[in-house]
């Protein structure tokens, strides 16, 4: 059973845009509305891998937690979401690997703190991911070492893709790229305005 039914979706958009509205006049409600969109974001993700646990699809399934507009930065970490973080956790734990269908798995302007983080990686060590994408999540050198154990824990991740996400030394970038050059099907990886100079 679907925990949000499709028909959310345009009430959701609508929220986006209160959302980025009562921001931009520095309205204190705008936190509780940015709260109520990652909710909606986890409830729609861990309910399209219950669909697909029931019936895998064919090819990639894109799961995409996916907050606010391009524009903002990082949805900071609420522990407030922590059951909907567990529930979609959960959900991708309980997905196999299977022939045909991988999963293109995207955090995209949300904190990943480390109770979250925690759970991703229990659950990335079964998820049969083909990609991960981390865009402006504000990951810092704990956030690092939460890639870095997630390229080292799962064993189908092809792609990862992290985008303005500061890199900040040279050791957080060393054990990245070791972890990928030791990782036995890793296509590429992509990254972009993580403060790596060229990259920038």
């Amino acid at each position: 059973m679907d925990l949000i039914n499709n028909n959310d979706d345009d009430r959701f958009s609508e929220a986006r845009r209160l959302y980025a509205r009562l921001r931009s006049l520095g309205h204190g409600h705008a936190h509780a509305i940015a709260t109520g969109l990652a909710q909606i974001c986890l409830m729609k993700g861990t309910s399209k891998l219950i669909r697909y646990k029931q019936d895998p699809p064919e090819d990639v399934e894109t799961i995409s937690v996916d907050t606010l507009d391009n524009s903002e930065g990082p949805f900071l970490h609420d522990d407030i979401l922590l059951p909907w973080w567990e529930q979609f956790a959960e959900a991708l734990s309980s997905v196999a690997a299977c022939e045909q269908g991988y999963i293109h798995l995207s955090f995209r302007q949300v904190q990943l703190g480390e109770a979250v983080s925690d759970m991703l990686l229990q659950s990335f060590k079964t998820a049969p991911l083909k990609s991960l994408v981390l865009m402006k999540n504000g990951l810092g050198s704990d956030g690092m070492r939460f890639v870095v154990n997630a390229v080292k824990m799962n064993a189908t991740l092809e792609f990862l893709i992290i985008y303005d996400n500061h890199i900040e030394s040279e050791d957080d970038a060393t054990s990245l790229v070791q972890a990928v050059k030791k990782h036995r099907r890793f296509t590429a990886l992509i990254l972009r305005k993580c403060g790596l100079g060229q990259n920038d």
